[in-house]
């Protein structure tokens, strides 16, 4: 930025003085424009000149979209979806879960934040809940912002700040309801009602409005540096303003939840819960067909599409352009008819792979594998067994798969790959004793291969982009008959196992691919 001269206010004084003798004026005029040393600017001039801070922040919301996938919770798992080029979903697939309850999630430069009430986790987006990086160990139940500035998060009242990293944490302001963060500020929404701004470390506060009664579900809505409140009215300070104003709706706002800004306009609901968009200088609110909008915490929006889930066993799409038109996925359904469709495509093709795809199966069950050609593929890349969180985990390059972690503590688990395409998951105590111990083998398959539809007792524990994954069960006993104690045991891993299923068992299945 280009300063002015510090002398430039002397130039009348100056030329007052050489107008009084021409020789003394002719040194002085020397003297100032050679010798006179530069006056410093003030503080005030200082801050005047800097640039505003810019703070590049995201909200959390129960829905977010990172690159072409959007990611969601439900009740118990954190999900994803592939998001077309038209704005449509497609292949549901579920990613782990947390400890406690997933309750927002938020992407920035890259990564993924979710927070529930245990705390604030950092996740690689192709990595699995379960392997997510605990950042702040103190549970935030209400709201998080990831920011280039640390991570602004709100729990029990109290608004907290941290870095990145999770580190150097700090208390910013007590008695808080709602916050955002936007325009280089953090905006406040007070317990007792007050709309407030304040600068990232807490300082600075300005009341935008003062304390008084609202409803009891309002929320402050970000739409780039124009921050509103919505309660019964709707509020507004734009780019910055000293004082908030009103907006101006038609009608009084019936569910605050039901409320979304988005590039100026404004849709929600009223009281009678008919639905309107409000647009600056055109009167009235227009009035929308039934129309199907979430606002926060339940949404996100990208490229004028809206998404939201409510309880995460549904996602709605809605294009804010054409507000009556919406797709609705039940995650149930659409987890199911992904496996359907796949399966019905590649019958299509299973002659051409059946030579080379069919596995024999009666060999896998005494150990003596079918010998397959040989693929840059390897199931086992990466294998392992351990234990975390109270769980028992086997990871690969290429899925995840959580075991009963009493189960595996009591070493009743023997894990062994087969050969490039096939896992074996055995009764340790079995083997111990000579017999073959099988629970189940996991087999990866290629799209268009369906020659396991011809082994008896299978069931499709998950999908990734090339693969499926095929538990296949023993038809016979593959442990010691005459003991009771193994039967018993072996009887419980079998139980356990037949829980991988994706289509019967989508929200709790614990096997989950790995994104290449």
């Amino acid at each position: 930025m280009e300063r002015s001269h510090p002398l430039s206010s002397r130039a009348g004084f100056v030329a007052l003085a050489c107008a009084l003798s021409v020789v003394l004026g002719v040194l002085f005029l020397t003297g100032c424009s050679s010798g006179q040393p530069e006056q410093q600017p003030s503080s005030s001039q200082v801050a005047e000149m800097e640039e505003p801070l810019e703070v590049t922040a995201r909200p959390s919301a129960y829905v977010e979209i990172l690159d072409d996938r959007l990611f969601w919770r439900d009740d118990e798992a954190l999900w994803t979806a592939r998001v077309e080029d038209d704005g449509s979903l497609a292949y549901f697939q579920q990613l782990g879960t947390l400890k406690d309850r997933i309750r927002g999630i938020a992407a920035y430069d890259g990564v993924l934040y979710l927070f529930s009430i245990e705390g604030i986790y950092r996740m690689d987006p192709d990595d699995t809940a379960d392997e997510a990086e605990l950042l702040v160990d103190e549970g935030t139940s209400d709201d998080l912002w990831v920011t280039s500035e640390g991570l602004f998060y709100l729990g029990d009242g109290t608004l907290s700040h941290a870095s990145l990293t999770g580190s150097d944490e700090t208390v910013l302001k007590e008695g808080v309801k709602d916050f955002v963060v936007a325009d280089g500020k953090v905006y406040t929404l007070g317990e007792d009602g007050a709309f407030a701004r304040c600068d990232l470390d807490g300082s600075n506060e300005t009341v935008l409005d003062a304390a008084r009664d609202r409803h009891d579900e309002s929320v402050l809505v970000a739409d780039g540096s124009d921050v509103y409140l919505v309660s019964s009215d709707v509020l507004v300070c734009r780019d910055g303003a000293e004082s908030a104003e009103e907006v101006g709706l038609s009608h009084e706002v019936g569910a605050p939840d039901r409320t979304v800004a988005y590039e100026g306009a404004i849709f929600y609901e009223n009281v009678s819960e008919a639905c309107y968009r409000h647009v600056d200088g055109e009167e009235p609110d227009e009035k929308l067909e039934r129309a199907y909008f979430r606002g926060k915490p339940y949404a996100r929006i990208q490229d004028g599409i809206l998404y939201y889930t409510i309880s995460g066993e549904d996602v709605t799409v809605v294009d804010l352009d054409e507000i009556g038109d919406r797709e609705e996925y039940v995650v149930e359904d659409e987890v199911a008819a992904t496996s359907k469709t796949e399966i019905a495509a590649s019958e299509s093709t299973k002659d051409a792979n059946e030579s080379s795809g069919e596995i024999d199966y009666e060999r896998l069950k005494t150990g003596s594998p079918k010998a397959i050609p040989e693929s840059d593929y390897d199931i086992g890349a990466g294998l392992e067994m351990h234990q975390s969180g109270g769980q028992g985990v086997v990871t690969t390059d290429h899925f995840t798969l959580t075991l009963d972690g009493d189960q595996v503590a009591q070493g009743l688990w023997q894990v062994e790959q087969v050969d490039g395409t096939t896992i074996k998951f055995a009764y340790a105590p079995a083997r111990q004793a000579g017999f073959d111990g099988t629970v189940f083998t996991l087999k990866a398959y290629d799209w268009g291969d369906n020659s396991y539809a011809d082994i008896p007792a299978t069931q499709m524990a998950g999908q990734s982009g090339d693969k499926k994954y095929v538990v296949i069960f023993p038809t016979d006993v593959r442990y010691d008959p005459s003991s009771t104690a193994q039967a018993e045991q072996y009887g419980q891993l079998r139980s356990w196992a037949e829980g991988i299923d994706m289509n019967a068992n989508h929200a709790n299945n614990p096997f989950r691919t790995v994104r290449p």
